[in-house]
């Protein structure tokens, strides 16, 4: 989004045009951060820059619950509240079940390839275990090695290293478009929010619940609880009040996601409570700050404000910008700033 110079769009009228800096610069403010509610980009101009690696770096950890709080800590420390080193481009952690790396526990698995299928049983006597993902721009370097050797340290059940080409970076970190998190033909129940470092507590409570309501329901074991950290110098390199996106000042972005095969499987409702209460958890766990949530991942049942920013002038200027250029809110599908069938 930063990198935008130009965007070709089609407003709701039909009406095609340009929009950058110089030329509708209203709308280039709204577009970047708030963007569907708006047209359709049919191109766009980007800043790019050379790839002078090959290779991607890639190691997945596994370990046992009981070094949840000295792995949180250590997470901490590495990702130092937003001042991660570029050269990381994830650090990904989630809770979700896997049986075919020790039968007494289920892995807290960070988008591995042994991800379990939605519909994958788990015996209700599992318990969770932890895994992270380090994603490295290049291959193993000292620096590398170096920087991950805390976590060596924590005795992991599996350590998995690999060497991949940007083609493939998405499949090990299960954001490919037949990944987990974007299986289609799935009704996913979703829930989102930022912070800025991990708590501890909350990490574990988290944990916790997961593990209580796999025992309670072993089918929904291809749930799982997802955060991700990256780099974020470039992000807050920016001012806040520059584009509609809100939450520079956020380092961790979470996601719930339960998959059913169907849209009235019954225990949609269960699992829909269960991302209530992990929500509330990760919020809790943040003392005075207000609900956020990443609009790429909410599901439409988060206010407004939690996904377009807590200052009132924020709506206030995209509502305004919505009706000069989409009075009759034709673009209102996804987590409209106007609902559908409202006055504008």
């Amino acid at each position: 989004m930063d990198h935008f110079v130009n965007l070709n769009i089609v407003l709701a009228n039909g009406t095609a045009v340009s929009v950058n800096a110089n030329s509708h610069p209203d709308l280039w403010w709204a577009m970047r951060g708030a963007g569907h509610n708006f047209g359709i980009v049919t191109s766009f101009d980007s800043k790019i820059w050379r790839d002078d690696f090959k290779k991607y770096y890639v190691k997945t950890y596994q370990f046992a619950g009981s070094s949840l709080e000295t792995l949180i800590e250590r997470v901490n420390e590495f990702q130092g509240n937003g001042t991660l080193d570029p050269v990381w481009l994830a650090s990904f952690g989630s809770y979700s079940m896997n049986t075919t790396l020790r039968k007494t526990e289920a892995s807290n698995s960070i988008y591995s390839s042994t991800r379990q299928s939605p519909c994958h049983h788990v015996s209700n006597r599992k318990q969770a275990t932890i895994s992270w993902i380090f994603l490295h721009d290049g291959p193993l370097s000292a620096y590398a090695k170096a920087a991950l050797e805390p976590f060596d340290q924590l005795s992991p059940l599996s350590v998995n290293e690999v060497n991949v080409g940007y083609d493939t970076v998405a499949d090990q970190v299960g954001g490919a478009v037949n990944g987990s998190s974007c299986e289609a033909n799935k009704t996913h129940i979703l829930g989102t929010n930022y912070f800025q470092v991990y708590n501890t507590t909350t990490m574990r409570e988290i944990y916790d619940l997961y593990n209580d309501k796999i025992r309670q329901h072993p089918r929904l074991g291809g749930t799982f609880v997802l955060v991700e950290g990256y780099g974020m110098q470039g992000v807050k390199s920016f001012k806040s009040s520059d584009s509609a996106y809100a939450f520079r000042d956020e380092n961790i972005l979470t996601d719930f996601n339960a998959p059913f095969n169907t849209t009235d499987d019954p225990l949609i409702g269960f699992a829909k409570t269960w991302r209530d209460e992990t929500m509330a958890l990760f919020n809790a766990g943040q003392p005075g700050k207000k609900p956020t949530a990443y609009v790429n991942y909410a599901a439409g049942f988060e206010s407004l404000e939690s996904m377009y920013g807590h200052e009132p002038w924020r709506l206030n200027r995209l509502r305004k910008l919505k009706n000069k250029y989409d009075p009759n809110n034709k673009f209102a599908w996804y987590n409209p700033i106007v609902p559908p069938k409202q006055e504008l």
